[in-house]
């Protein structure tokens, strides 16, 4: 069986990516195995919505941190040694900014997509304190 260049590419990309993609998708069945807790969808939401904005930040953090470590360690090395792990701590620096932009806009998007189906009565705790976790 022959695949066209888009299939092939996405195969391959899967095969790139394919440790990333599988811890995800054992996140994401692992959620719904031990899904316990809140009944309704904007429940279910609210407390997407308070995961992502207690937990993205603090990644976003430690991976300043880690990027600043590695930029810094980086300048006794070599050229060739230096010029690598310039990149790494780049990718780390953006990332955790990435992390804390999107920790800091997460109620706001998540209060987008619950008036964008017409729910009117959100309450007025939306997205504050820790999940419920069930």
């Amino acid at each position: 069986m022959k695949l066209g260049k888009k299939s092939a590419k996405a195969v391959a990309l899967y095969f790139k990516h394919r440790r990333a993609i599988s811890f995800v998708m054992l996140l994401v069945m692992a959620g719904l195995v031990f899904a316990q807790g809140p009944a309704t969808l904007y429940d279910k939401l609210n407390d997407l919505c308070k995961n992502i904005r207690n937990l993205v930040p603090l990644l976003g953090v430690i991976s300043l941190v880690i990027g600043g470590a590695i930029y810094a360690g980086s300048q006794v090395l070599g050229a060739e040694a230096r010029a690598k792990m310039n990149v790494w701590a780049t990718a780390l620096l953006t990332a955790g900014v990435l992390g804390i932009v999107v920790g800091m806009l997460a109620p706001a998007a998540m209060k987008f997509i619950i008036d964008a189906f017409g729910v009117t009565d959100i309450a007025t705790d939306w997205c504050e304190g820790a999940a419920s976790g069930g």
